[in-house]
C-alpha cells in the first residue's frame, strides 16, 4: 500500500481536526444534507442492528454540527463492508474523500474490513471484536472533513480504544471550527529561547466545566487556533511535545523536540509574575469575549508549579497547602498544578493536603450553592490511580472519590470530580483535600490511555485542580470579570530552541510489504492522483489498536 502525507503549503493557523488538500486548503462539504447509504452487506449483524448503530453514530454528528447526514436508500455516498480487504491486513476501516480543487468534498466513501469481526455492543475489545459503533464513528468524522488527534479520549485520536462512539469535545469543536463561526476561539503562538517559533507543539484547551480538552498542532510560525469552544466556560492552556509524528500529515515530519538541555516536558500556560508560576491561567470566553489571541506561549523543560509548593512536597510531612482562599481578591485563580513523581505499583504515595477556604463568601446576596473541585490527569497522560477525599476542617470525611471504571465501555477514568453543597454557616465552609497516588499496572494502563506507551507517561505525572462556583441553576460564578491575561514573551523556556520549517514535500512510504495484522495499529493517510474531473481522492485509513492484546484477524467461525 502506497502511503502520502498531506503536504501543507500555505497554512497561517493549524488545527489538527482538519484534513487539507496540498495546497493548504481545508476539505469541506458545501452542502447541508449529506445522503448516505449504508450497505449492511456483513453477516456479523443483523441489517437492524447494522441500521440502529449507524443512525446513533451520525445522530452523534449531527447534534453537533450544521452538516445533516441522512439516511438514503441510494447515494453516491456509501458505507460498505468488504472482504478480502483491498487496503491491508491490518486496517479495520478506510475512508475515501473525493474532492475539488478548492477542497469541495464530492463524494465519501467509508469501506469497512469484513475480515474482522463487527459486534452490536459497545465495551472492553476481546478476542479480535470490534465494536461498529467505535469505527464508524470514527470513519464518518473522517467523511465530514476531519484529520486525526492527539487528545486521549477524542474519537478522532489516530489508534482505537473502546469509546471512542462517543463524541469528545475535542470532536465537537472541530467540527464546529470547521463549519461555523458561532462559538469561541483561542489563538496564540508557540515559541521557544530567544523568540524562535515551535513547529509541532501540542497545544490543549482544558475546560473548567467538563475537564475534557480540546487540541490544535502548531504550524512551523509557531501559530495554532482551538476553535468550535463553547462560550460561559473557561480554558486553560496545556503545551507539549507531539507524540506521534507518523500520524501527522507531511507537514510536521520535521517536528523536533531537543530544545532543552534535559528533557521539553509539558506545562501549563501562566503568567511570567514568580508568584503566579505554576497557576494556570484562565482564558474565559464568552459573547463579549467570542475570540481571544493569548499572544506567546512558551515551551517548558520542567513543569511549572508553585515553588512553596515544591519546597513543602520535599518535607517529610506534607502541612496542609492553601490554594484557594475567598479573601483573596483575585477570585480568577482558581486552578494550581500539583504532581507526583517516582510511583510505584501497589505502593501508595505521600498524600499532597491542600486547604480550601470560602469561608469570606456572602453565600445569601451571591446565591452561591455548589463548590466543584476537580483533580484532571488523564488529558495530560499521567498514568497514575489518583485516591482523593474532601473533608471539613475538623477532618470529618465529605466525599471520597477514586478510580472509576465505566460499566459500558471497560475502561477506567482517573480524572475525580467532587461537588460540595455550601454551607449557610461560613465557617462550615472551610475544606481539606487529601490526595494520594500510585502506578498504574500496565493491564490498567491499557485499559486507561488509548495507545498508553506512546501517550501516557511514568515518571512526570502533573495533574490540574479547578475550582468553580456554581448557583442555584449550576451557573458558574465566578469567571464573569473582565481578565488581564500575561504571555510569556518575557520569560521564554528551552534555550536550546531553532527554528525548524515545514517538510519539504509530501512524505512518500511504500508499506505495501508490511505486515500489520500482529503489530501496534496507526492512522495514516493515503492518496491517490488527482481524479480526470480536475480534483483528487484521499483516504483516510483507521488502523485500530486493540487495548490488551496485539489484535489478529481469525477465521469468523472463531469469533461468533
Amino acid at each position: 500500500m502506497f502511503l502520502l502525507y498531506v503536504l501543507v503549503k500555505s497554512l497561517v493557523l493549524f488545527a489538527h481536526q482538519n484534513s487539507l488538500n496540498a495546497s493548504g486548503k481545508e476539505l469541506r462539504w458545501s452542502q447541508v444534507e449529506l445522503p448516505y447509504q449504508f450497505i449492511f452487506n456483513t453477516t456479523d449483524l443483523s441489517a437492524l442492528q447494522a441500521q440502529q448503530i449507524f443512525i446513533q453514530s451520525i445522530n452523534q454528528w449531527n447534534s453537533v454540527g450544521t452538516k445533516k447526514i441522512i439516511s438514503s436508500s441510494s447515494s453516491a455516498n456509501q458505507i460498505v463492508f468488504e472482504k478480502n480487504f483491498r487496503y491491508g491486513s491490518g486496517v479495520l476501516g478506510i475512508t475515501e474523500l473525493n474532492f475539488g480543487t478548492d477542497g469541495t468534498i464530492q463524494k465519501a466513501v467509508i469501506r469497512l474490513n469484513d475480515d474482522y469481526y463487527f459486534r452490536s455492543t459497545p465495551g472492553k475489545y476481546s478476542f479480535g471484536q470490534f465494536y461498529l459503533g467505535d469505527v464508524l464513528t470514527h470513519e464518518i468524522g473522517h467523511s465530514l472533513g476531519l484529520s486525526h488527534s492527539e487528545v486521549i479520549g477524542s474519537t478522532m485520536f489516530y489508534s482505537s480504544f473502546s469509546g471512542q462512539h462517543s463524541l469528545h469535545l475535542d470532536d465537537t469543536s472541530g467540527l464546529r471550527q470547521k463549519y461555523s463561526q458561532d462559538y469561541g476561539e483561542i489563538r496564540g503562538v508557540v515559541m521557544g529561547g530567544e523568540s524562535v517559533p515551535v513547529l509541532g507543539a501540542h497545544v490543549q484547551a482544558i475546560s473548567l466545566k467538563t475537564g475534557e480538552s480540546s487540541g490544535a498542532i502548531s504550524n512551523e510560525f509557531g501559530q495554532f487556533k482551538l476553535g468550535g469552544l463553547d462560550l460561559n466556560d473557561s480554558y486553560y492552556l496545556y503545551v507539549s511535545p507531539t507524540k506521534r509524528v507518523e500520524s501527522l500529515p507531511g507537514y510536521f515530519s520535521n517536528i523536533q523536540s531537543n530544545f532543552c538541555p534535559g528533557k521539553y516536558v509539558g506545562s501549563f500556560f501562566s503568567s511570567c509574575d514568580p508568584e503566579d508560576v505554576g497557576l494556570p491561567q484562565p482564558i474565559t470566553l464568552n459573547s463579549t469575549r467570542l475570540k481571544i489571541d493569548i499572544g506567546v506561549v512558551s515551551i517548558s523543560c520542567s513543569l511549572k508549579t508553585q515553588s512553596s509548593y515544591q519546597r513543602e512536597k520535599l518535607k517529610s510531612t506534607f502541612l496542609p497547602y492553601t490554594v484557594f482562599d475567598s479573601q483573596d481578591v483575585l477570585l480568577t485563580k482558581k486552578s494550581f498544578v500539583g504532581y507526583f513523581r517516582n510511583l510505584q505499583e501497589n505502593v501508595w504515595s505521600k498524600e499532597d493536603i491542600f486547604k480550601v477556604d470560602l469561608s469570606h463568601l456572602n453565600l445569601t446576596q451571591s446565591n452561591l450553592k455548589k463548590m466543584k473541585l476537580a483533580f484532571i490527569s488523564q488529558p495530560l497522560g499521567s498514568r497514575m490511580e489518583i485516591v482523593g477525599e474532601i473533608m471539613d476542617e475538623s477532618e470529618e470525611s465529605i466525599q471520597k472519590l477514586g478510580l472509576f471504571l465505566d460499566p459500558i465501555d471497560g475502561i477506567f477514568k482517573t480524572d475525580l470530580k467532587f461537588e460540595v453543597n455550601l454551607s449557610q454557616d461560613p465557617l462550615r465552609n472551610i475544606y481539606l483535600i487529601k490526595l494520594k497516588a500510585r502506578k498504574l499496572s500496565p493491564s490498567l494502563a491499557s485499559l486507561t490511555f488509548p495507545s498508553s506507551e506512546e501517550f501516557s507517561s511514568e515518571t512526570d505525572l502533573p495533574y490540574l485542580m479547578t475550582l468553580n462556583l456554581t448557583d442555584t441553576n449550576g451557573m458558574v460564578v465566578l469567571d464573569q470579570n473582565e481578565q488581564l491575561l500575561e504571555d510569556n514573551r518575557s520569560c521564554l523556556d528551552a534555550p536550546l530552541t531553532y527554528r525548524v520549517s515545514q517538510a519539504a514535500s509530501a512524505r512518500d512510504d511504500n508499506k505495501s510489504n508490511e505486515d500489520t495484522s500482529t503489530s501496534p495499529m496507526t492512522c495514516a493517510t493515503t492518496g491517490e492522483p488527482p481524479s480526470s474531473s480536475g480534483g483528487a481522492s484521499l483516504l483516510i485509513g483507521f488502523f485500530l489498536m486493540t487495548l490488551m492484546f496485539k489484535t489478529h484477524i481469525k477465521p469468523k467461525k472463531f469469533l461468533s
